[in-house]
């Protein structure tokens, strides 16, 4: 069996939520129970981007390449948009709405 071992220069501060990577590259998405989102470069080990937020974050997901999602224990659920290859992001709260419920998240 091959095993592979991805030694990180910023290690993860509390229990990982989810982990993904992206689908067509060495990019590689982590979410967890500190609040951050984080991207890494496989092939290098390196980190190319931390997202703070304000709650617990329980899952994460890759829409393509360029744009990836996190959702957090107080119901948000963020868009993070991805410019200049892997350096900057900006996000936005994307609003959700409960099926049979008026209610929005903001």
């Amino acid at each position: 069996m091959n095993t592979f071992s991805l030694n990180l220069a910023d290690p993860i501060r509390d229990a990982i939520s989810r982990i993904r990577f992206a689908p067509h590259s060495n990019n590689l998405l982590i979410s967890s129970w500190d609040s951050s989102l984080r991207l890494y470069d496989v092939d290098s080990s390196k980190l190319r981007m931390e997202a703070p937020g304000e709650a617990e974050l329980l899952d994460c997901c890759f829409e393509n390449e360029r744009v990836c999602f996190s959702a957090a224990s107080d119901g948000s659920v963020n868009r993070f948009l991805l410019l200049d290859c892997c350096s900057t992001w900006v996000d936005s709260l994307v609003k959700c709405y409960f099926i049979n419920s008026p209610a929005t998240l903001h």
